[in-house]
């Protein structure tokens, strides 16, 4: 109970925000548009025809007539439960200092005002400030000099209750986006992963091969992907995705004023730095977000494959002109769409290449042209981790596999002797993450290759495990752990470090060896000397003859003793210059992989040269991407004016409308009146009428 209550008073420190009411009514909260106009004259502008040309509206989502409630719904103690069962213990916390057991070992009480608090954050659309900040620190990759900014991989920790709140709304907006990605994404996807992309490009580029066709392949290489996301575009995005668009509008509110603060090992901390473009790193709404990003790429005549943002694309064709106009125009199509949408095409990782049988034409290299600029061709790249040759043999891959997998067994050899070491289960855990993970990665795509059956069949191949062998089977409660190499990597690092020590041990026992060699031999000739000295004295006495017989067996003993001693020195030597040779071969591997680093480096800096030319044309392209916002903002204050007058003519028409049925109301008042009137003028006239055939008649008896 101690640390429930701990855990409350430590989530209670947040910015002020208060929980709702349970019973709040979503309905009663406001979702103007996310431009902030009003829908009645968002609606008016539509009618009057006031939109600036080359803009639309956003389109609605496929099946998204009918917001789902669910999405709009409060949290519950279930989607809680849920997604706190996904904390893994012994995480590190992010600026708010909250470790996730503070979480996982939470009070009930605790867990309804979270709901409540969850809810109250996402009705007000509000974050308390540590949520949006980041603590970053830089790991140093392995044989990279530390000098360079580029040599460290950014981690980023987020808050703990933070990324609660993240995997209920993923678990909410997951079905709903899930439902309209294209099916050549499969990115961080339910029952998706990168075998299946390998499979089915692999696959294709048979089927070609089937029908006597040349395939080629584009593999894009996006510069920056997740850090150069543009707001406003996957805002625009998301509202074609999702129909709850305050549901939209908080995931944007998540995205907004967020900022990091990089972290040494030292512990010396850098200052704040805000962050405008961009999905956060170590988010789990992250990769959903990108894939909803990148949803809409343009119809193009090749295939596309996609993993996040691991894109490629495949055509076909029966020659090589057909195939390089078809790949050239659509990366053209392609190029067009990702600078449209602010994503930059890295020119120089990506990367084409050439399948076929036909060893006549195994050197052409395939033309495909960015900016004028021809591709780099590979004859065996590399996608989503598996080597693709150009007749899909797979040896290079294969090979690279069996040294990854000989370098990882011996060091796992070094890891326990006979009577020394790690424990066994130690050992299989560190085999699993580490063995295992290597020898299958894929191994559907690979595993009926001829090369992969040579292997196989090769019984003398120490990386394999023979048939007569049993089949490894786990215990119960162990399993493979990949997800936690990391993890089992430092352990393994640790268990090496020990080996090492115990070398170190073993060392000094062979010096101990030596010393003990030495005091042998010197007992060796102090036992000769004393047998002379026996000989010398054996005429004086038998009984000192006796003594000095059985201090020289002694002595032989000890010169036994110390000629083994010798032999394991010896043995114990040449294990350390055994090593000790391991060692420079591995100095001059070093040696070799620096100079590889500094053609690289060079190669790094003609491409930032290049860079440079790049953010120039950028900053260009940026001032006319201003100058067309500014008449987009003057476009939409003149069609707001013209709402306005849209709306002041409406209101006169109507009160002109009034005015047109009252006088005809008038009128018809009138011509009833006037149809009267002529009934009384024809009764006049028939009255007249016969007065004046009176009259005529008392006329005519007159004049008689």
């Amino acid at each position: 109970m101690r640390g429930a209550s701990r855990c409350d008073h430590r989530l209670g420190r947040v910015d002020g925000i208060l929980p709702l009411h349970p019973r709040t009514n979503l309905k009663s909260v406001k979702t103007p548009l996310s431009d902030g106009t009003d829908r009645k004259a968002a609606g008016s502008g539509a009618r009057c025809g006031s939109r600036p040309a080359g803009s639309r509206p956003p389109e609605r989502a496929e099946g998204a007539a009918s917001v789902d409630s669910n999405l709009s719904g409060e949290f519950t103690a279930e989607e809680l439960s849920e997604a706190m069962s996904k904390l893994k213990p012994g995480k590190s916390p992010g600026r708010d200092n909250i470790h996730p057991e503070f979480v996982i070992h939470q009070s009930t009480t605790t867990s309804g005002w979270l709901c409540a608090f969850y809810t109250s954050c996402y009705q007000r659309l509000k974050l308390p400030k540590t949520w949006r900040r980041a603590s970053v620190i830089a790991l140093p990759k392995p044989n990279k000099p530390a000098e360079d900014p580029k040599s460290y991989r950014p981690i980023s920790l987020l808050c703990v209750p933070f990324k609660i709140l993240e995997r209920m709304i993923h678990s909410r907006i997951e079905p709903v986006v899930d439902s309209q990605l294209p099916r050549e994404q499969a990115g961080f996807r339910r029952g998706r992963s990168t075998a299946d992309q390998v499979t089915l490009l692999c696959q294709d580029i048979e089927d070609s091969f089937q029908n006597n066709e040349k395939a080629g392949v584009v593999y894009l290489d996006l510069t920056a992907a997740y850090d150069t996301v543009w707001h406003r575009g996957l805002h625009l995005k998301l509202l074609r995705t999702i129909p709850d668009r305050h549901m939209v509008k908080f995931i944007m509110e998540t995205l907004s004023n967020r900022s990091f603060i990089l972290q040494t090992s030292s512990g010396q901390c850098s200052r704040l730095r805000r962050l405008k473009n961009g999905v956060p790193q170590g988010s789990v709404l992250s990769p959903m977000l990108f894939n909803v990003y990148i949803h809409d790429l343009p119809d193009t005549v090749s295939r596309k494959y996609g993993y996040a943002d691991d894109l490629a694309i495949m055509l076909s064709r029966p020659t090589w002109k057909a195939m390089e106009e078809g790949l050239n125009e659509d990366m053209g199509t392609l190029v067009a769409y990702l600078r449209r949408w602010r994503l930059q095409l890295s020119v120089g990782k990506t990367v084409a290449a050439a399948y076929h049988l036909s060893t006549r034409e195994a050197r052409r290299e395939l033309q495909v042209h960015v900016d004028n600029k021809c591709l780099e061709v590979q004859q065996a790249p590399k996608y989503l981790g598996v080597r693709l040759d150009r007749t899909l043999s797979f040896k290079q891959h294969l090979e690279e596999v069996k040294a990854k997998v000989t370098s990882r067994v011996a060091l796992i050899r070094r890891l326990a002797g006979t009577t020394w070491g790690a424990s066994a289960k130690t050992l299989r855990i560190s085999t699993q993450a580490l063995v295992f993970s290597a020898a299958e990665y894929c191994a559907p795509v690979w595993s009926r290759s001829p090369h992969a059956i040579k292997f196989a069949e090769g019984s003398k191949q120490k990386w394999m495990i023979k048939e007569e062998e049993e089949e490894f089977v786990p215990e119960e409660g162990e399993e493979f752990l990949s997800e936690e190499g990391e993890e089992q990597a430092k352990e393994v690092e640790e268990q090496v470090k020990e080996g090492e020590e115990q070398v170190k041990e073993g060392e000094e026992q062979a010096k101990e060896g030596e010393e003990q060699v030495k005091e042998g031999e010197e007992q060796a000739k102090e036992g000769e000397e004393q047998a002379k000295e026996g000989e010398e004295w054996a005429k004086e006495g038998e009984e000192q003859v006796k003594e000095v017989e059985e201090q020289a067996k002694e002595g032989e003993e000890q010169a036994k003793e110390g000629e083994e001693q010798v032999k394991e020195g010896e043995e114990q030597v040449k294990e350390v210059e055994e090593r000790a040779k391991e060692g420079e071969e591995q100095v001059k591997e070093v040696e070799e992989q620096v100079k590889e680093g500094e053609e690289w480096a060079e190669e790094v800096e003609e491409r930032a040269k290049e860079g440079e030319e790049w953010a120039e044309e950028g900053e260009e392209w940026v001032k006319e991407g201003e100058e067309q916002v500014k008449e987009g903002e003057e476009w939409v204050k003149e069609g707001e004016e013209q709402v306005k007058e849209g709306e002041e003519w409406a209101e006169e028409v109507e009160e002109q409308a009034k005015e047109g049925e009252e006088w005809a109301e008038e009128g018809e008042e009138q011509v009833k009146e006037g149809e009267e009137q002529a009934k009384e003028g024809e009764e006049w006239a028939e009255e007249g009428e016969e007065k004046e055939g009176e009259q005529d008649n008392a006329f005519s008896s007159q004049m008689k």
